[in-house]
């Protein structure tokens, strides 16, 4: 899958990990530290569904800026919604506020051959687990912020809510906003072989998605003071966050990767306009 995107989205440092995290109430055996976790298969889980339960407030040591909060890995149900405060002092007394549903449309309506809409657009109950669909707020411009406060609205009656990843960072933006060229892939680690007559056996394993992504127009601040940072830091990196087009919620969620920096390229010059090229690939944490 390939295609020319303009608003390719990349973060690799989450100031989430290093907050001081308090509200809410999650259960001792699944404790909020799973959400701090590049174990996705590690979750956090609030008591129960009540909005004082799963509510979370992020206090940073120092003023961090802030572009993008993501939620993976999540068990909100169809009709929740989400609020982040960014908060612009140290006393928590104010800020921006972004309140967006966390479920959005996956087919545009009317499309879908007969007996197969799901109505309104969105998936259906029991897809909603298999979609591994990102929370996803990216307030532009970033903003500095002192912390953060996570609140979410299920609907009434709803259990206890799973999250298995928290991310809250700068997520950068090329100036350009192009990202030339972009690939994606599932892999797995299933194996299958025949035996003498021809009898197949498959060994289940588990399945991650892999992307290559390339930024052929990049200023020389960006190509240094970011990716080339990204590049001294990759054996240190707890994950990076790659959402080709953060504006398409439709598609968004096949078209988002969180995993390990897994290979890159050097930061090539000799572009029009003095611009740089950039070229990684990460590898999804498996889930």
């Amino acid at each position: 899958m390939t295609d020319n995107s303009r608003t390719c989205l990349v973060n690799w440092q989450n100031w989430a990990d290093t907050a001081t995290a308090t509200l809410g109430s999650w259960m001792p055996s699944l404790p909020w530290e799973a959400a701090q976790s590049d174990d996705m298969r590690w979750r956090a889980r609030s008591v129960d569904g009540l909005y004082a339960s799963t509510k979370r407030r992020l206090a940073f040591a120092a003023p961090r800026l802030v572009g993008l909060v993501v939620a993976l890995g999540h068990t909100a149900p169809r009709g929740s919604s989400w609020r982040i405060t960014l908060h612009d002092s140290s006393s928590f007394s104010g800020g921006f506020v972004i309140e967006e549903p966390v479920w959005y449309a996956t087919e545009p309506f009317g499309v879908l051959p007969e007996g197969l809409f799901t109505w309104g657009g969105f998936p259906a109950d029991e897809d909603l687990p298999a979609l591994g669909w990102p929370a996803f707020v990216f307030p532009r411009p970033a903003r500095l912020a002192w912390g953060v406060d996570v609140e979410w609205f299920l609907p009434a009656g709803s259990p206890g809510m799973d999250l298995s990843r928290l991310i809250v960072g700068p997520g950068i933006q090329s100036e350009w906003g192009i990202t030339d060229d972009w690939s994606l892939r599932w892999a797995s680690g299933a194996t299958a072989s025949r035996n003498t007559i021809g009898v197949r056996r498959v060994v289940p394993g588990l399945q991650w998605r892999e992307m290559d992504v390339t930024f052929a127009d990049l200023s020389q601040s960006e190509a240094s003071g970011l990716f080339l940072r990204m590049d001294q830091r990759s054996d240190k990196l707890a994950g990076v966050f790659v959402c080709i087009d953060p504006l398409d919620t439709e598609h968004r969620h096949d078209l988002t990767v969180y995993g390990q920096l897994d290979d890159t390229t050097p930061i090539r010059a000799g572009a029009a306009f003095g611009l740089r090229a950039k070229s990684f690939k990460v590898l999804e944490f498996p889930a």
